[in-house]
């Protein structure tokens, strides 16, 4: 996109050369599949029912050094692992969603997350899954870090 923004405002070629490498996305053939990708999975039952847009209220979170420092030290045992900033951030949101929604303890609770991997690409394509799912359960009866 950006490609064709720069040559819609006059420029004779793009800053990033467009790559056509779609050898690095075939399927193995024959194709075999190697891992369940939940995030194509279609939910089916919903215990509750989904909430209105008239019952939603947005609000902003700011979530700066002092914040994420406070989240790691009082929620997140020494003993796991580095996480980054964003894991932090998703597991935080994903339980406190699950929480706010009352959702049973019994249903599953997904949290998918669309990033820009552009960066990561440069043969090969990483390996990893952009859904996890659990139940809310879960969730709602362990701390932070099991969301991690």
């Amino acid at each position: 996109m950006k490609a064709v923004a720069e040559i819609a405002r006059g420029a004779n070629e793009p800053s990033i050369t467009p790559v056509w490498s779609r050898e690095l996305l075939s399927a193995r053939h024959p194709p075999r599949i190697t891992c369940t990708h939940r995030e194509y999975e279609e939910v089916l039952h919903m215990k509750r029912a989904i909430i209105s847009p008239n019952d939603l209220q947005e609000r902003s979170f700011f979530f700066g050094p002092p914040e994420i420092a406070t989240i790691r030290r009082r929620f997140i045992p020494h003993h796991l692992g580095p996480y980054t900033t964003f894991e932090i951030i998703t597991a935080c949101l994903w339980r406190c969603r699950t929480i706010a929604l009352q959702m049973d303890p019994n249903e599953e609770a997904r949290m998918m997350v669309t990033v820009n991997a552009r960066a990561k690409f440069k043969p090969p394509i990483p390996v990893g899954c952009p859904a996890a799912v659990t139940t809310a359960g879960k969730l709602y009866g362990n701390p932070i870090s099991c969301a991690l």
